[in-house]
């Protein structure tokens, strides 16, 4: 949605193109470039990022496409009567209080396998908080249960379905949206060395310097979801992993000591609407309010902070 076309100030090509292959010094793509399909390199990033079920990312690879399947998922929550929200992590609470704030007439149902909001990582007081919000707009919270889908999946998930619970509920809805599931997009890194995929989490190794395991790699780097570094996968991470990446690479051309990543304490802002929500602050652990998340996040999702970071003027 954000146009590339002033990213680099100094130089620097944008190739539009799917990553087949990596090898050690180049990578293979799927589209004619000035340099062919192969890609020479001497220092690679690879910041492929995670996968996720819509609405919280994309499956489209043009804006055109994006845009309609943004304009199909409000069309279908703005006829229905009854949505079905399953998972009660950040991606949920955010969808339902969403949802909620705007069509107070609509029945929303939310389903979280925990018992209780979010997960046992973050402060109880946050979890009650976003509870409490998501009460007062209505919202029908379903802990401790799982949704078992039929064989068939459920779609695109904009059509009436009546689900189940593993413990017995039945649940009707006009639209569901499922809110869980993250999967890091590491299957392009096994073309390099599949020895540098975790087997049971299917993220890729990094050192501390988030220069890739192997030592045959030490001028390729990865950052943001995809890499084992343990913390939670949040979108401001991959900005802290890029300024250590880009610190190393020139480090590395200067032959000089490397930085390394140290996971700091969670943060995190999680809207309920436009005016509400919660948030956990790096600094004490500290839980606050609508106010402060407000200010942080609800009013703009922070996609004026993007364009900027792109060095594009936002269109309104």
């Amino acid at each position: 949605m954000i146009p590339y076309y002033n990213l680099f100030q100094h130089g620097g090509k944008i190739v539009h193109a799917i990553v087949t292959t990596i090898n050690k010094n180049e990578v293979i793509v799927d589209t004619e470039t000035e340099w062919g399909t192969n890609i020479p390199f001497e220092y690679l990033i690879i910041a492929t990022g995670s996968s996720h079920n819509k609405p919280a990312k994309m499956t489209a690879d043009s804006k055109e496409e994006g845009i309609a399947e943004i304009i199909a998922q409000r069309d279908a929550v703005k006829n229905a009567n009854k949505i079905l929200i399953i998972g009660g992590g950040p991606v949920g609470i955010e969808l339902a209080g969403e949802i909620a704030s705007v069509y107070q007439d609509k029945e929303v149902a939310l389903v979280h396998s925990e018992g209780h909001l979010l997960t046992d990582q973050f402060p109880k007081k946050l979890s009650d908080l976003l509870t409490k919000q998501l009460n007062e707009l209505n919202v029908k919270l379903i802990f401790g249960e799982k949704i078992i889908f039929p064989s068939s999946g459920i779609g695109d998930g904009l059509s009436p379905l009546t689900l189940e619970t593993d413990k017995g509920t039945r649940i009707d809805s006009d639209v569901q949206f499922v809110a869980f599931g993250a999967k890091p997009n590491t299957e392009v890194i096994k073309t390099l060395d599949q020895s540098l995929i975790e087997q049971n989490t299917t993220l890729v190794k990094v050192k501390p310097t988030l220069q890739l395991e192997h030592d045959d790699y030490a001028h390729i780097f990865a950052l943001g979801d995809i890499t084992n570094v343990k913390e939670t996968k949040l979108a401001y991470r991959a900005g802290l992993h890029a300024d250590v990446v880009a610190k190393n690479i020139i480090a590395l051309i200067n032959n000089k000591n490397l930085a390394e990543y140290k996971p700091g304490p969670e943060v995190i802002f999680i809207p309920i609407g436009k005016n509400n929500g919660a948030g956990l602050l790096p600094i004490g652990s500290i839980v606050v309010g609508g106010f402060i998340t407000k200010y942080f996040k609800s009013k703009t999702l922070m996609a004026d902070k993007f364009w900027q970071a792109l060095n594009v003027t936002l269109v309104a």
